[in-house]
């Protein structure tokens, strides 16, 4: 048992967990950013046939739970974003990893209006107004026939947008085009662009901890083969060293006083 207990120290207090650890945070961060884009997409995808949106009779109902989700991802953006910015500025202050990172962001958001707007729509939703949708037929070619299909388009109005007078660095990208904006279209661009980001970071950060990551593992093995026979060891002491065959009128081995056929050989 021993054994068992030196490796749970080791464990406990290892960095490695540590480690783990801050992947297991950014890991939950992500899943909640990447659920909510699904929930919005399915929705969408759900609404594309036009005839199945207006003959619901529920536009209405499908519009404020479009907004929703829209929020919803909004909200989860900026979450991830935020905190993966602290996660490495708290854990990789001293480090070229928190250099290569800042370069990196630098690289893919500097000068990427999409991102900026998006940044000032979380502000817009959560200071000002929800953002106003309005939903449009739109008649496209087929994927699968040479015919054309209509299909539910919605979009964000930016003439509404732009009543708004604190718009900063999402300006460019919303004065660039009279066209409303698509949702669809907004979301899909925005969550491939962090999505390539977060698995920029997750291949980095598995680089960097390689060695602790593979040291938790072996010390996990370690202590689960401890335990095994921790394990064996205590039923093989709680077998009593009994004769093959005791005599029926002999005491009990197990030291109850009574005679073994009345004990523990009554069966």
């Amino acid at each position: 048992m021993c054994h068992v207990q030196t490796y749970n120290s080791q464990l406990f207090i290892s960095e490695a967990l540590e480690i783990e650890s801050r992947f297991g945070t950014l890991g939950i961060n992500y899943y909640v950013f990447e659920t909510n884009y699904e929930k919005l997409k399915q929705l969408l995808d759900e609404t594309q046939t036009s005839d199945q949106m207006w003959k619901s009779g529920e536009v209405n109902a499908i519009m404020y739970e479009l907004i929703r989700l829209l929020h919803n991802f909004l909200a989860s953006a900026k979450m991830l974003v935020d905190h993966t910015r602290h996660v490495m500025r708290d854990w990789y202050g001293d480090t070229a990893l928190l250099d290569k990172y800042q370069s990196e962001i630098e690289k893919r958001f500097a000068a990427n209006k999409l991102s900026a707007f998006i940044e000032d729509l979380r502000n817009y939703a959560s200071h000002y107004q929800l953002p106003v949708t309005t939903s449009k037929i739109k008649v496209t070619r087929g994927a699968d026939t040479n015919g054309y299909v209509e299909r539910a388009a919605f979009e964000l109005g930016r003439a509404e947008l732009r009543k708004w007078s604190e718009w900063n660095k999402g300006k460019d990208y919303l004065h660039q085009s009279d066209q409303d904006i698509v949702i669809e279209e907004l979301v899909d661009q925005y969550f491939h662009q962090v999505q390539s980001l977060h698995q920029w970071i997750s291949a980095r950060l598995a680089a960097e901890h390689a060695g602790d990551l593979q040291w938790l593992e072996d010390r996990r093995a370690e202590l689960e083969e401890a335990l095994k026979q921790a394990n064996a060891l205590q039923k093989e002491e709680a077998q009593p060293d009994w004769p093959t065959k005791i005599p029926r009128n002999a005491p009990c081995p197990c030291g109850s006083g009574r005679k073994y056929k009345d004990c523990c050989g009554k069966s």
